[in-house]
């Protein structure tokens, strides 16, 4: 929650700090978030067997390590007024210790929560991580028009101190850690089909869901804001949406499976992107937010606790690290393709945001299927069962 006060503050105005502040055209802005996202894939791996094999808090730590490192190097470069490569490079560096600390985390969080509880604790996770989504936009506000390397030197700031709880106050003695077992596994990992399947489904879940971070807030402060600042505000919404919402949606969908919270998700994804299109103030673009935000509060804990009671507990790590994969594969390609749709249909709100929504549709069928196989896959289980009782 520290370090996404920072992260909070950034996020909302570095596509615009790309095209406004360095100068750079539309569709480089969008190849630099792609290789942003592209170094999170190729980091993916790596950080997935660095928190089954040396321990989740080992690898929370080398991550904010590199934090430190990365953000002390943007704040240097935005003061000195350094080139706009040499930016560009440490703003993709950025990418690497998200990388490796995501799996690690998410993995803790499953090792602590109980098997019938996995949604709720990634649930309460996210209602507090989003209290720094509430905050830090709110800085950016402040900061956007002062100068960028305001928001850089508060990223620096925050990751210290997040680092210093990370060090003193998480105890990872109750997380999964048997190294033999681990890598007597570990050489004979593999992905099954179903995972791929469901991996694919989040791949086209979060071309339509980074969409926020760039097509939106450039179309925003094309067609919708008279000043781009107050996209912060938008942002702000997405972190409050959270907080306040989370916990009432985690009761409304007991009754449901993590699977229909993800397609549930998915739709109110596509209304809130597709009501984008009509929208003329800052007011309806906060609550476009909101509706976005509520697929994000139904797909979030359920693709994660989906993935946790899915693996077992020694390979989560590297399920997590699959999804976070695909996840960012899709971040990757999202920019891209939204920008490219931004910049082919001139800005035309209705045709670039159905496109942009077809995503959502793509996502809801492979989430379906996956669905379909484990049913499958849980009857066959069954009749073996059985078979083995009558036996």
């Amino acid at each position: 929650m520290i370090r996404s006060v920072g992260t909070g503050a950034i996020w909302p105005f570095i596509a615009l700090y790309f095209s406004v502040d360095l100068h750079l055209p539309l569709y480089i802005t969008g190849m630099i978030l792609s290789v942003y996202f592209a170094i999170g894939i190729i980091s993916q791996p790596v950080s997935g067997l660095l928190a089954d094999f040396f321990g989740r808090k080992p690898t929370m730590v080398l991550a904010s390590f590199l934090y430190v490192t990365v953000s002390s190097a943007l704040f240097l470069a935005d003061v000195l007024h350094g080139n706009a490569i040499i930016i560009s490079a440490l703003f993709v560096c950025f990418a690497l210790p998200s990388a490796i600390e995501y799996p690690a985390m998410n993995a803790m969080i499953s090792d602590l929560s109980p098997e019938t509880g996995k949604s709720h604790a990634f649930s309460t996770f996210r209602t507090i991580f989003n209290i720094g989504w509430i905050i830090g936009p709110l800085f950016g506000v402040i900061f956007f028009e002062r100068g960028f390397s305001f928001i850089f030197l508060l990223n620096v700031i925050t990751s210290v101190v997040s680092l210093l709880f990370i060090l003193i106050f998480i105890d990872d003695s109750n997380s999964f850690r048997q190294p033999n077992v681990m890598e007597k596994n570990g050489r004979h990992f593999k992905l099954d089909r179903l995972i791929i399947i469901f991996g694919s489904g989040v791949f086209f879940l979060s071309v339509l869901a980074g969409q926020f971070q760039t097509s939106l807030p450039i179309f925003s402060a094309h067609s919708i804001l008279s000043n781009p600042a107050l996209y912060g505000y938008v942002y702000a919404a997405n972190g409050i949406t959270v907080v306040v919402s989370q916990p009432v949606i985690n009761r409304l969908m007991r009754r449901f499976s993590d699977m229909q919270s993800m397609v549930l998700g998915v739709l109110f994804y596509i209304i809130g992107y597709g009501t984008v299109a009509f929208t003329g103030s800052l007011p309806q673009l906060i609550l476009d937010m909101v509706i976005i935000t509520t697929g994000e509060n139904l797909t979030a804990p359920a693709e994660n606790s989906i993935i946790s009671s899915y693996s077992s507990q020694d390979k989560t790590g590297r399920y997590m690290a699959f999804k976070s994969a695909m996840w960012g594969m899709g971040s990757m390609v999202g920019p891209s393709a939204g920008l490219l749709f931004l910049y082919g249909f001139k800005y035309g709100g209705l045709l670039t945001w159905f496109s942009i929504s077809l995503f959502g549709v793509a996502a809801i069928i492979a989430f379906l299927l996956f669905a379909r196989g484990m049913k499958r896959l849980v009857k066959h289980i069954y009749v073996n069962l059985k078979v083995h009782e009558d036996f």
